[in-house]
């Protein structure tokens, strides 16, 4: 995400038409300034604060909003206060109005860990064991507290700034959920994550719990050295995601194969 300038001002914005920009309950804490991204049902923009400090408000419009979906929102804002670490993505506020919700956090500057790969193509070994390194002792922090974050990948972990040794801050805890100590989630008949990075239990519909995090940061942790993830399937296809989970439950790396020649990044 990108850093505008700021202002000392704190109230609506007159640059748009936009129904948040005149509920109070956002515009008398913060001035929006420019937009940083934008989704089905969410929109973040750049704000400054009543001590001219820059945040990220992602605004929820309700309306857009399934029930599950709100429920995901709320939860998120509950585990960031749960979870709170230097490399967990700080969440100042949630604030709550009729029509949205708004999620107040710091600005990450230096974008995803995912577009950083794709302009290295892949990471020296230094870089990937100093990356998993901080992304393992976060989520260790997340577990000992009881939360499991359940979609470890390059576009939930996100830099400070734009150098390669700018601090890493994991996000995006919307479908986390809270674990007793030594229990297990008992499956539900549905996938939760992203397929290329589920672990074999919840392919097999088995209970699964923190493990689901360890396996993910080992599949981040194969991308960030080969620039590609270990197991090949087209996920938006049900042959190519059958092929997939075939591969994740056999421990079908790919490639490891030795007569890959120089194709082969191992």
């Amino acid at each position: 995400m990108g850093c505008g300038s700021s202002s000392s001002k704190v109230g609506n914005d007159s640059g748009g038409t936009e129904p948040f920009r005149s509920d109070n309950v956002l515009v008398s804490k913060y001035k929006l300034g420019k937009k940083l991204g934008e989704g089905s049902y969410a929109t973040v923009f750049e704000a400054t604060d009543t001590e001219d400090k820059i945040w990220a408000v992602k605004i929820i419009d309700k309306s857009k909003c399934s029930p599950e979906e709100l429920v995901e929102v709320k939860w998120e804002a509950e585990a960031l206060q749960i979870v709170k670490h230097e490399n967990i993505t700080y969440l100042k506020e949630a604030l709550e109005s009729a029509n949205y919700y708004y999620l107040v956090m710091e600005i990450m500057a230096g974008g995803e860990l995912f577009d950083r790969i794709v302009e290295k193509e892949h990471y020296s070994e230094k870089m990937a064991r100093d990356a998993i390194r901080t992304i393992a002792i976060a989520l260790l922090h997340a577990h000992d507290v009881g939360v499991v974050h359940l979609d470890m990948k390059p576009e939930n972990v996100l830099y400070q700034g734009s150098n390669d040794d700018d601090p890493l801050k994991i996000c995006d805890f919307g479908i986390s959920r809270k674990i007793e100590d030594g229990k297990l989630i008992a499956a539900d008949g549905h996938f939760h994550g992203t397929p290329g990075y589920i672990p074999p239990e919840m392919v097999e519909r088995k209970p699964y719990g923190k493990g689901c995090d360890v396996w993910a940061v080992g599949c981040l942790a194969y991308i960030l050295l080969a620039g590609y993830p270990p197991f090949d399937g087209d996920e938006e296809t049900e042959e190519g995601q059958v092929e997939l989970f075939r591969q994740i439950t056999t421990g079908s790396f790919f490639p490891f194969d030795e007569d890959n020649g120089d194709d082969n990044p191992w």
